[in-house]
């Protein structure tokens, strides 16, 4: 986990959800590579010239400064680099994974209100794309620890992401909290899962049927703020999220206010 990358527009969002992802990167003694994407419709990977380096790199810059008043103010060494590419932004961020190879990409994810609504097209590409997680940060996230992880899932892809999560929840000294859909198929899964993982997880069954979604985004909605969970952990290949991402629930509210952790399927 020796780095991330933060993917930026240079927006204000992005400058917001910027402060909680060096929070993170520091939990992680990451070194943080901000990467920008100059959108062009001529090619998917295509040369910076110099006159849009030099238009660009003010920016770039101004985030730096950033990591350095931050590494300051909390007396820790903060790492630093930049990627600055043109073209298609899930081509050139899958390319600059396979070159630096870093544990997660972390943008921002807009307010989060409708989670079908912030997984867009390039985030959905960049997942097929790369082999790491992506992680979405509201706008309006004040970092203040991670000390719960909730995971939900249909537990069909578990036990990869399971690993990877007990590993992320050791670093941050974190709890985790899996909210399992029940279903008949995922019972004898649940229950071997229970006993492998018995000192690292807590179990909590969600109860309703596979068909009753709308009850389960509200649920998971609820959850996520009663239980007071500072991550909501969801795998790309499975059900749970696939049904959340729909574009039907894009009209309701599924208010989420901590950061989304995605990983790829496997």
């Amino acid at each position: 986990m020796n780095s991330v990358i933060y993917l930026t527009d240079f927006s204000e969002r992005s400058i917001k959800a910027f402060n909680y992802a060096l929070s993170v990167a520091d939990e992680l003694r990451a070194k943080i590579y901000i990467m920008h994407v100059i959108k062009s419709s001529a090619g998917s990977k295509l040369k910076v010239n110099k006159t849009e380096e030099k238009e660009t790199l003010p920016e770039i810059n101004f985030f730096k400064q950033k990591v350095t008043k931050y590494g300051f103010q909390n007396n820790c060494e903060m790492l630093t680099g930049h990627i600055l590419a043109k073209g298609g932004v899930e081509d050139n961020v899958a390319a600059s994974v396979k070159k630096n190879q870093p544990y997660a990409v972390i943008l921002n994810g807009g307010n989060l209100n409708k989670l079908s609504e912030i997984i867009s097209p390039t985030v959905a590409k960049i997942l097929k794309q790369v082999n790491i997680p992506v992680m979405l940060i509201p706008d309006y996230a004040n970092y203040e620890g991670i000390k719960n992880i909730g995971y939900f899932t249909d537990v069909t892809p578990t036990r990869n992401t399971l690993n990877d999560l007990i590993q992320l929840a050791g670093i941050f000294k974190a709890k985790i909290f899996m909210y399992c859909l029940q279903t008949k198929a995922g019972a004898s899964t649940i229950e071997t899962l229970r006993n492998e993982y018995r000192e690292a997880i807590k179990y909590n069954l969600l109860q309703f049927g596979e068909l009753d979604k709308e009850n389960l985004i509200t649920r998971i909605s609820s959850i996520a703020e009663e239980h007071t969970i500072h991550i909501a952990v969801f795998n790309a290949e499975d059900s749970v999220y696939a049904e959340l991402i729909k574009p039907e629930f894009a009209t309701k509210s599924f208010l989420i206010k901590t950061p989304v952790f995605i990983y790829p399927g496997m």
